[in-house]
């Protein structure tokens, strides 16, 4: 189950969980392994909406509703489901598991017109990194709900997005994701998993393919692992380029991808916004945000340097 304590005490505060709990679930099956993504859409210092992802691949999302008792603060339920979870004989590609924590983004997409919570999740096989017997995809599920809050009727009859609902892009270009369409995935290539959280930033959603090096660990030898930094954009997961438009489908999956020089269990990407130099003119007072894989740092490639900025927004609907 989901528990909320108190930070000086321990006290719990409140709890969902299949039984005895203030929100009963049953679909709360599995463990889950990673970070629930607590969101404050108002800026006012207490929670509004939460997102988790069981190890089955069961998304899960909360509204909070301040001020309440417990068996009233929070509502939720299942919205996706990308693993083996409901399928009544499902096979070992489709067993994908999910160790890695939402990556949730708003977006606009242009073609729709229309604003999303872009939550990104990547399935791999972390306890077991050399087994590669799933198809081990990358999600992004547009939830078109920002602010709106559900009340728990419309959880318990979610129409949960499914594998099938999402718009393949992998070997694909200048995809549209159309009205029927839950979002889009990303199919790794063979043998690749996910096995940290990506990050999302400015319009740009990177992360973390990791291969491992099957040979090398079948005769017990020491051999550094593959990892590939995946780059795409947050609307349709296309690649980020400026020649989109007489890219061939068949190179659009080399240009989302950048070899990594180290190996292991890369983490999670971050971004920093370096500080300007000493006695510095003009634009080297500006210096551009750079990403890092670990140790491993890079230019992210924006067109338009990114600045820091910090915002709240009265009367959001």
């Amino acid at each position: 189950g989901i528990s909320m304590l108190d930070l000086m005490t321990g006290e719990r505060l409140w709890r969902a969980g299949r039984a005895n709990a203030d929100l009963t679930l049953s679909t709360l099956t599995r463990s889950i392994p990673s970070q629930v993504r607590a969101i404050d859409f108002d800026g006012d210092g207490f929670i509004d909406r939460m997102y988790a992802i069981d190890v089955g691949g069961q998304l899960f999302r909360f509204d909070v509703f301040n001020n309440k008792a417990p068996a009233s603060l929070v509502t939720g339920g299942v919205i996706a489901r990308f693993g083996g979870e409901g399928i009544a004989s499902a096979g070992a590609t489709d067993t994908r598991r999910f160790y890695a924590a939402p990556d949730v983004s708003i977006f606009v997409d242009k073609v729709l017109n229309r604003r999303f919570l872009a939550i990104g999740v990547g399935s791999g096989y972390r306890a077991h990194p050399l087994n590669t017997g799933a198809t081990d995809v990358y999600y992004s599920l547009r939830d078109p709900d920002l602010y709106a809050q559900l009340n728990q009727d419309a959880y318990n009859n979610y129409d949960i997005a499914l594998d099938g609902d999402m718009a393949e892009v992998s070997g694909q270009v200048n995809t549209v994701i159309g009205d029927d369409d839950r979002g889009w995935k990303f199919t790794l290539p063979a043998d690749q998993a996910i096995l940290s959280a990506s990050a999302t930033f400015d319009n740009s959603v990177f992360f973390i393919g990791f291969e491992p090096d099957l040979a090398s660990a079948a005769t017990c030898e020491v051999s550094p692992c593959k990892t590939t930094l995946y780059q795409v954009n947050v609307a349709n997961g296309d690649p980020v380029a400026n020649n989109l438009d007489t890219m061939l489908p068949s190179e659009s999956d080399a240009a989302r991808a950048t070899a990594l020089q180290q190996g292991g269990i890369a983490p999670t990407p971050s971004f920093l916004f370096p500080g300007a130099p000493d006695d510095c003119t003009g634009a080297a007072c500006s210096p551009p945000p750079i990403a890092c894989v670990g140790v491993e740092c890079f230019n992210p490639g924006f067109v338009n340097n990114p600045v820091r900025t910090l915002w709240t927004q009265d009367g959001i609907e």
